[in-house]
């Protein structure tokens, strides 16, 4: 919030982890927020900084260094062969129809190797097939794409669960800590005001005077 002078008079800014997105809460005390001097043509800094938070979750996890780096070469201040804004839709769309044939063929696969006795071989092994030169395909567009993936999502893959899933539940749980936010934001504003009112009715000449001094 800012007031008529343009200042900043909210008594607490909640931040956002620069990493995940994620609300950093204000009892998050392994929370960091980084500053990046910009500098001009002969090395002097220039005074304008670029900040970047990360959360205590991601340095609980060891995640920091590298999220300094995705971070860092995406906004341009390290030089990154393989930058997310590069990545080639055509790639990862193509990555993607692959991936659904293959889960297409071994579902295809399973229910030929449970109908054994009514299997034809010929028909198995030209669904294998099919399945190998997908992984093969897939294998070969890998080198051109630089994917990050959460170690969340690929624990809920590893165990079976809907990736989709983690998203909801991370929906929510952003959501919910934002609504505790607002709401310590809230009270502490409600509180100023009141406090402010109080002092103006008690000690006017001193509050006065302090805002002459001010």
């Amino acid at each position: 919030m800012e007031n008529e002078r343009h200042e900043i008079v909210d008594l607490y800014i909640p931040r956002k982890c620069s990493a995940t997105n994620r609300l950093i809460g204000a009892k998050d005390h392994a929370a960091v927020q980084i500053n990046i001097a910009d500098v001009n043509e002969d090395g002097v800094i220039t005074g304008s900084t670029k900040s970047f938070a990360i959360c205590g979750m991601v340095r609980a996890r060891a995640e920091s260094d590298d999220s300094l780096n995705r971070l860092a070469s995406k906004a341009g201040y390290l030089k990154s062969p393989a930058r997310p804004d590069d990545f080639h839709d055509g790639d990862r769309e193509a990555l993607e129809g692959k991936l659904r044939s293959a889960l297409e063929t071994l579902s295809q696969i399973r229910v030929s190797v449970e109908n054994h006795e009514l299997a034809d071989e010929g028909v198995l092994e030209q669904r294998v097939d099919r399945l190998v030169r997908g992984y093969a395909d897939m294998f070969a567009i890998k080198d051109r794409l630089n994917v990050n993936i959460p170690e969340d999502v690929l624990s809920y893959v590893r165990d079976g669960r809907n990736p989709d899933e983690f998203t909801s539940q991370f929906m929510e749980r952003v959501a919910s800590e934002n609504q505790f936010t607002n709401g310590k934001i809230a009270a502490l504003t409600n509180f100023k005001q009141e406090f402010e009112a109080q002092l103006q009715e008690f000690f006017p000449e001193e509050l006065k005077e302090r805002k002459k001094e001010a």
